[in-house]
């Protein structure tokens, strides 16, 4: 799901590239300075365009097992935590009369007050019509701030312990949870108060996050495949809860032409209208899997097992 709100990525100096999703055409490197505004796509590989590189890094482990769970944790958050910002953002009016003219400003600072408010609030409007597409109603509201409160929790006690989720660099995952996060944390005032109550740590770990290029980048500062599935399974756990059951239905709602996608999350019965794109995302998340080796396969089914993950590697 794209928003219309601007990204700008900059490199160490601070220069502006653009106000689009950007990122490198080698899904592999991209700087490691990044200011986000809004619901970005930047460093997921199906977004690409063209980048100049400052001091060119990966961003996903060599190895084949770690990297396939780097990718389940940036769709995780491309996807799933696309909703909580959106919902925090569009579903409570104080954050929405906050951001709305924000966003306005941000990308026409010199903008005169009455054409501006004027263009915030056609922006909040189609922004607000679009919740149910996103996932956001008054069924699924409690679900997506449960969840929120939770991965707030999981993330803080991670980063307690290590620099970035896989290690001592990082990593695609990282930088797609700090595009949502950057907006959670600091910009909507309701989630903003939330994060600061449970999760101290993770505002300063985003602000870390936001100019990475100092870090070293070292070959060997990505955690083992065992050590990941061992510190990451609380989080594992947490997508195998809500966000991979969600593919799972909404992929199978999809493939039977239905307009609404109904399923129970945690418990709680949850319904928003079918995906496309998110049933496309389950799909290239198995046919990832399916190009690893047998070896490596049974990496990610033991990592995943007991966690709800296991969908996300099953063929339909």
């Amino acid at each position: 799901m794209k928003s219309a709100s601007p990204v700008s990525l900059r490199n160490s100096a601070g220069y502006v590239h653009g106000t689009h999703c950007i990122a490198a055409r080698d899904p592999h490197i991209l700087t490691y300075s990044m200011s986000i505004c809004g619901r970005p796509k930047c460093l997921n590989q199906r977004n690409q365009s063209n980048f100049l590189v400052h001091r060119p890094r990966r961003i996903h482990a060599s190895d084949p097992a770690t990297r396939f769970l780097q990718d389940i944790i940036e769709d995780y958050a491309d996807e799933w935590l696309s909703k909580m910002m959106f919902h925090y953002r569009w579903a409570v009016p104080e954050n929405a009369d906050h951001v709305a003219p924000l966003l306005v400003y941000w990308m026409m600072p010199q903008a005169a007050k009455g054409p501006a408010n004027a263009f915030a609030a056609n922006f909040a409007a189609r922004q607000i019509g679009r919740l149910g597409v996103v996932g956001s109603n008054d069924t699924t509201a409690a679900i997506i701030e449960a969840s929120y409160l939770r991965v707030l929790k999981l993330l803080d006690s991670i980063v307690a312990s290590r620099p970035f989720l896989f290690g001592a660099r990082p990593s695609a995952a990282d930088f797609s949870i700090h595009g949502q996060f950057t907006q959670l944390l600091t910009i909507e005032p309701t989630s903003a108060a939330i994060a600061r109550e449970n999760a101290p740590r993770l505002r300063a770990w985003i602000d870390h996050l936001e100019d990475a290029t100092g870090n070293a980048a070292d070959e060997n500062g990505w955690l083992s495949r065992d050590e990941v599935a061992t510190t990451l399974r609380p989080l594992f756990c947490e997508i195998g809860k809500t966000y991979a059951p969600f593919l799972q239905a909404n992929a199978t709602a999809h493939a039977a032409g239905e307009k609404q996608v109904t399923l129970e999350i945690d418990g709680a019965p949850w319904t928003q209208a079918t995906f496309p794109y998110e049933a496309k995302c389950l799909r290239v998340l198995r046919d990832s899997f399916a190009a690893l080796s047998t070896q490596d396969q049974t990496a990610v089914r033991d990592a995943f097992d007991g966690t709800g993950c296991e969908v996300l590697t099953t063929p339909p």
